[in-house]
């Protein structure tokens, strides 16, 4: 099945646990025998960020890794795009349950991985595959009409019920700019600093009920960029 790691840790002396990201069970935990032993044929830790086409045995629990063969040229992120990467694994492993598929979310990963390194604003593609993330398990507001039916304005402030929608408000320091709802149902790029704070602050606590309350590890990395 095609897969991407997303996390490894070591049990026992030589082994390994290991998190996918599979198309075709979602996010799946195995088992790698011998993969800590020095020189064993065979038994290379994957390597993340990179699709791979994997078997196992057995079911249920961590069954075992028997292949892992990369299906294309891996990648060697840096800097913000190596965090931004980093965020992302944490996200799936929190919001994820084993064994259920998850195919949109696969695809949002696969086409992410290529824009973080690509030049693109990093910001506005780790908005888009959260909006993803939410479209697919739920808690996606609809971004452009508030609840009662009216289009969201790019000049108009809002609020946002996570239970009802978006509905009109007044100019407050807690009000969200309609253009900033509007970029994120479009995944477009937020130009200003304030907007993507905004942004990002939004989608956390959109996400929140997916992901539960203690912080990301990954954005002590860098915390005030994305």
């Amino acid at each position: 099945m095609q897969a991407y790691l997303l996390h490894a840790r070591p049990v026992g002396e030589h082994s390994l646990l290991l998190d996918w990201l599979t198309l075709e069970r979602g996010r799946l935990r195995t088992r790698q025998a011998g993969a800590r032993r020095v020189g064993k044929k065979g038994s290379a830790r994957p390597a993340a960020f990179c699709l791979t086409r994997i078997q196992t045995h057995g079911r249920g629990g961590w069954p075992i890794l028997t292949q892992a063969e990369p299906d294309e040229v891996p990648r060697f992120y840096q800097g913000a795009a190596l965090a931004a990467g980093f965020y992302l694994h944490e996200l799936l492993i929190r919001a994820l349950h084993p064994d259920e598929p998850v195919e949109p979310i696969f695809f949002a990963y696969h086409h992410t991985l290529a824009k973080l390194d690509s030049g693109d604003d990093l910001a506005c593609s780790l908005r888009v595959f959260e909006r993803e993330v939410l479209d697919t398990l739920g808690g996606a507001p609809d971004w452009f009409y508030t609840v009662d039916g009216e289009p969201v304005t790019p000049d108009g402030f809002y609020q946002l019920d996570p239970e009802s929608g978006v509905y009109p408000s007044g100019h407050t320091r807690r009000a969200i700019p309609g253009r900033v709802l509007l970029a994120l149902g479009n995944g477009q790029v937020l130009n200003h600093a304030d907007d993507k704070t905004m942004a990002r602050n939004l989608m956390r606590s959109l996400l929140r009920p997916h992901v539960g309350n203690a912080a990301f590890a990954s954005r002590q990395l860098w915390p005030n960029k994305a």
